[in-house]
This record gives structure tokens, C-alpha cells and sequence, in this order.
């Protein structure tokens, strides 16, 4: 897959994400049922209706098969009925597609892995609606998984906070996330609790909140003429975690930024969104995770996207550009065969196909990349550009 067709699809993911906030959901739903010709639904976890181009009627709920699995998605073959997941918060939404014959699947899942982000951002915009009718946080915006991105200035981070920072200082950002989205939590009363909590530590600190999420932007000056970390910080927001769990019930995760000049706060919230983001695809929950701990993924998050997406190019293009010409599945054959740490059973029953088939995959696999899969070396760059690879598109980074 050349630069020029990867621009191309960013464009089009972009493209529906601006629909999806000016024309409403409605509008990329009808977009979807025209692309594969098949009517949709689109449902939260609960399976409450969103949109129904079916006959259900929208706010109602659709009961989900039992055997379904988180994160996957489903084919159930006897009712020719596709389940696609879209993962939001620690919890996941879906695309539900009937009607649909099995050599269909293929190019459904790409049609509608286009409209992934767009889907993810109606679902966080209702969330920063809630948050900003009820709670009253003074957030100026809340772009879904825009989030800091390269291209916001710093001054736009610094207009949504509620002081100013010190431009004379060094600060690191720190994320508590919840690690499932939980719509009976108040989520107003844990940032109230977390807000005075962190009064009582008279430190340097700004904090601001969303759902499921609070932002904390911590002044890495004990003295002006100092750049290190406060020492009692990391038994103090570790006290906090601790009781935000116990009180409310729920199980978080941190992540961790490096330090910066304010100038460049956005960086280091960057850094922890990867944090965050990146032990999440390998499978981790209620984990305490520093950027600087990373290992090579540090080094490589360290780059700027461009050169990010070129090495993910340079291992995976022909993975890329065989699953786009015939509606394959080798990229995600791959990935859940690293993930499994290479266990064939493992990975033929996640992907619903006789171990032969995957046999028959991985085969196609070493030819199209010119590797031998046995050798450590290739899984572990292999595994590497598949999860900066996941994270670039999960993130938008």
C-alpha cells in the first residue's frame, strides 16, 4: 500500500468524521447501508439503538447473542448476521450488519473499519455533552480522539484549564482512566472527590476532567531552580487511585508523560495517551504506566507520524495491500497470532477457521513479506509495527 493510498484512506476517515459532527450519525449510517448495500444497526454496550435502518425502532434495546466476544467481531453464520465491534472507553459499541453471506464479510469489515473513528466520536461527543450540561467543567471542546493532537496550539490547551501555567516551569501530564465506561458511575462526584483530594496536597498541580478519564498537569519543579519531580507525588496519586477505586467502585489505570516546558505540555499528554492506549492493545487493565518505561516503543513514539507510518509501511504494505484487493484477513491473522505467542488453536478459534486455513495464512503471509515467521527477530519488529500500527489508527495520532 503506497503513502499516497494511506492519505487517501486518512482522508476519508477524516472526511466522515466531520460528517458525523455536522450531519449527525444518521448521515454516515445511510453512507455505511450504501457502501454494502445492507441496512445497519448501531448500538451502544448496553444495546440501546442508535440508529436503526432496520425495524427497530431507535432507543430501544437489541439483545446480543451470548456467545459474542469483546474486542472481535462476530459472524453468526446460520443467521447471516455480522457483529462489528468498535472499542470506546474500555467498552465497546457495535455495527450490527444482517443479511450478509459469509465471502461478504470481508469487504464489510473494511467498509466500516472507514467509519471507526467517526462512530467513536458520536459516542465521546454524547459523553462531553453530559459532562458539560451536568458537570459545568468550563471545557471549551472535546474532539473525540483529537485529543491534543499535533496540530493544537498550546494556547488552545491552556484556555480549557482552570489557571494558568507557570511558563517558567516544567510540567508533566498524568491520565487516571477508568478501565470499562460505566454510565451509572457519577462521574461528576469522583472528579469533585479526586478535585479536593488534590487541594489538600497544596502542590503544584492543574487538573481537569471528561468522562472516564481526569487530566492532571503537574509542575515538575519542587524549586525554581529545580527540575525535579515532587518525591511524596507518586504516593500521593497512588493514595488517590487507591481510593477513587474503593469509593466508587471502579478499577483505573494511569498513564504517564515525560516533562516538558509548558510550551510543549501537549507532547507529554500525547505520551500518556499512548501509554494508556498501547498496554491496553497487549491486554493490560488496572496498570500504572510511564511513556519512559516503554522499552523501544518510547524510541519509537519519540518520531513524528510521518516517519511512524513509513515504518509501519515498510513491514506491513503487503499485508495492507493484499487485505484492500481481495477483502483479506492477513493483517489480523497476524496480529492475533503474535498476540497469542504464535498458538495455532489459540488463534484459529478467535478468527473462527480451521487450523488448516491458518496454516494456509501464514504461508501466504511469509511469501508476501519475504520473512520466515519462525525467527525471533521478525515477530518482534513484526508485532512492533502492528501495535504502532493499531495505536496510529486507534489514536489518530
Amino acid at each position: 500500500m503506497s503513502i499516497g493510498q494511506i492519505n487517501f484512506l486518512r482522508k476519508n476517515k477524516d472526511q466522515l468524521i466531520e460528517d458525523i459532527l455536522e450531519k449527525g450519525l444518521p448521515f454516515v449510517a445511510s453512507y455505511l447501508e450504501k457502501e454494502i448495500n445492507r441496512p445497519i444497526l448501531i448500538t451502544d454496550n448496553s444495546g440501546k439503538i442508535h440508529y436503526s435502518g432496520m425495524k427497530y425502532i431507535e432507543n430501544t434495546s437489541f439483545q446480543f447473542p451470548s456467545n459474542i466476544k469483546k474486542g472481535n467481531y462476530y459472524f453468526n453464520k446460520k443467521k447471516n448476521c455480522l457483529y462489528y465491534p468498535i472499542e470506546c472507553r474500555g467498552t465497546n459499541v457495535y455495527i450490527i450488519v444482517k443479511n450478509l453471506t459469509k465471502e461478504l464479510v470481508g469487504h464489510t469489515i473494511a467498509v466500516l473499519s472507514s467509519a471507526k473513528l467517526a462512530i467513536k466520536c458520536y459516542f465521546l461527543s454524547l459523553n462531553s455533552i453530559h459532562i458539560e450540561k451536568d458537570y459545568g467543567y468550563g471545557l471549551k471542546r472535546l474532539d473525540g480522539s483529537y485529543y491534543f493532537s499535533n496540530q493544537i496550539n498550546i494556547s488552545e490547551i491552556t484556555a480549557m484549564l482552570e489557571k494558568r501555567l507557570d511558563n517558567h516551569k516544567l510540567y508533566f501530564v498524568e491520565i487516571i482512566e477508568s478501565d470499562t465506561f460505566d454510565p451509572n458511575i457519577d462521574w461528576q462526584a469522583v472528579y469533585s472527590y479526586a478535585l479536593e483530594y488534590l487541594k489538600k496536597t497544596e502542590l503544584d498541580i492543574i487538573s481537569m476532567a471528561w468522562p472516564n478519564r481526569l487530566v492532571i498537569f503537574v509542575s515538575a519543579t519542587c524549586y525554581t531552580d529545580s527540575q525535579e519531580i515532587n518525591p511524596d507525588w507518586p504516593k500521593l496519586i497512588n493514595k488517590l487511585q487507591a481510593e477513587l477505586e474503593n469509593t466508587f467502585n471502579i478499577v483505573l489505570s494511569k498513564g504517564i508523560g515525560q516533562v516538558y516546558p509548558s510550551c510543549s505540555l501537549a507532547k507529554s499528554y500525547q505520551e500518556a495517551c499512548i501509554s494508556l492506549t498501547l498496554s491496553r492493545l497487549i491486554g493490560k487493565r488496572n496498570f500504572v504506566q510511564r511513556f519512559s518505561d516503554l522499552g523501544f516503543f518510547s524510541l519509537i513514539f519519540s518520531h513524528d507520524t510521518g516517519t511512524l507510518y513509513n515504518y509501519c509501511l515498510k513491514s506491513l504494505a503487503p499485508l495492507l495491500d493484499y487485505d484492500k484487493k481481495t477483502n483479506g484477513e492477513l493483517l489480523t491473522t497476524l496480529r492475533i497470532l503474535l498476540d497469542s505467542s504464535f498458538n495455532y488453536k489459540q488463534t484459529a478459534d478467535s478468527l473462527y477457521i480451521h487450523v488448516n486455513t491458518l496454516y494456509y495464512r501464514i504461508e501466504r503471509i511469509e511469501k508476501l513479506l519475504g520473512v520466515n515467521l519462525s525467527q525471533m527477530d521478525i515477530r518482534l519488529n513484526l508485532y512492533a509495527a502492528i501495535k504502532v500500527w493499531d495505536l496510529l489508527n486507534i489514536d489518530n495520532l
